[in-house]
């Protein structure tokens, strides 16, 4: 049986988010959206054993805490959101999110 396999573009139901984040309080527009495709599933990766990580679905909730003592990364599955903001406790803690179809 042949692979099949999907070439980068427009179709690719993936993306990956990476970035340093310093925000305490949620920002007017979202640091994490989603334009191409509504993700099924969601992995939260906080970078940092020191700090913590918040993260809303609507800009004004928490949805998710990450308490990098305590833990560093979740998977959501059936997770159907298409935008996330990020805060963190103090300073600063790079963030990673994977959103797959």
């Amino acid at each position: 049986m042949a692979m099949i396999t999907l070439d980068p573009g427009p179709q690719e139901k993936y993306k990956h988010y990476r970035a340093s984040i310093n925000d305490t309080t949620y920002p007017a527009t979202a640091q994490f959206t989603l334009t191409t495709f509504r993700a099924r599933n969601f992995e939260f990766i906080l970078e940092s054993t020191t700090r913590t990580a918040s993260f809303s679905f609507d800009g004004t909730n928490n949805h998710l805490v990450m308490d990098g003592t305590l833990i560093r990364a979740i998977s959501r599955d059936m997770l159907h959101v298409d935008s996330i903001w990020i805060i963190v406790d103090s300073s600063s803690a790079t963030i990673q999110i994977n959103a797959w179809a």
